[in-house]
């Protein structure tokens, strides 16, 4: 399979179905940041988005005039990012592109900030992607098993068909997405005692509210960092970015 995507492809969010998603603002490019250098951080929350990767980066690291020198946004996005690097390790094409270019007139910002994000990516640092981790703590059912999304939406549907990926039961494979999870939420509210909307998941007028917190505290979903998940399982590969 070729692992080859256009970076402006992996990166690109989609827009909601829905028209209550103020999951976070809509622009053309989303990351997820993860601190691979904290254990205790995985990055669960700390989403940015932009109409360019330079954007992108700039908003992340709380740069509050987007039309100010582009030479200090640039060195305040190395700032805040080198928070996250280990030296060591990270080899980076941004600093080789940044350091050949002899006229600083002729320094392409966009450009220095796609290879920025690629090798961001390579190292696990970003993703365009939030991951999690099924675990069944009770030891029953299927095995535990990674899934993932640009927003939380697509992350429960991502965990509907892994969930019936890897199942044995015929009748559960039978049935869409969203009457899977509507099924699996209205379980853990009723019967394991989850204290959220009894109106259901899929209620039109509060449906990002019941996600967000059936992800967060049903018990069973895990916030999970792409660098173990691509190191644990053979479904999800990091793929290679072309600038």
């Amino acid at each position: 399979m070729d692992r080859r995507v256009a970076i402006e492809k992996h990166f690109e969010q989609k827009k909601f179905s829905s028209k209550f998603s103020e999951e976070r603002d809509y622009k053309k490019y989303g990351m997820y940041i993860y601190n691979i250098n904290s254990l205790g951080d995985t990055g669960f929350g700390n989403y940015s988005s932009g109409n360019s990767f330079f954007e992108m980066l700039a908003n992340f690291s709380e740069v509050e005039n987007l039309d100010g020198d582009r030479y200090d946004i640039l060195d305040k996005i190395n700032f805040t990012f080198n928070r996250f690097i280990n030296f060591q390790e990270f080899h980076s094409d941004a600093f080789h592109y940044l350091s050949y270019i002899d006229d600083p007139f002729e320094l392409d910002f966009e450009k220095w900030a796609k290879l920025k994000v690629r090798d961001l990516y390579k190292y696990d640092i970003i993703s365009p992607f939030r991951y999690y981790r099924f675990t069944w703590e009770f030891g029953v059912g299927v095995m535990p098993f990674y899934f993932r999304g640009q927003n939380i939406k697509a992350a429960l549907k991502s965990f509907a068909f892994n969930h019936k990926r890897i199942t044995s039961h015929y009748s559960t494979k039978q049935i869409n997405y969203k009457t899977f999870v509507e099924n699996f939420y209205n379980f853990s509210t009723r019967v394991l005692g989850l204290n959220a909307d009894p109106r259901g998941i899929n209620a039109d007028n509060q449906y990002w509210y019941n996600a967000d917190r059936f992800l967060r505290e049903a018990g069973f979903f895990k916030t999970a960092d792409p660098k173990k998940v691509f190191q644990d399982n053979t479904y999800y590969k990091r793929r290679e970015l072309v600038v």
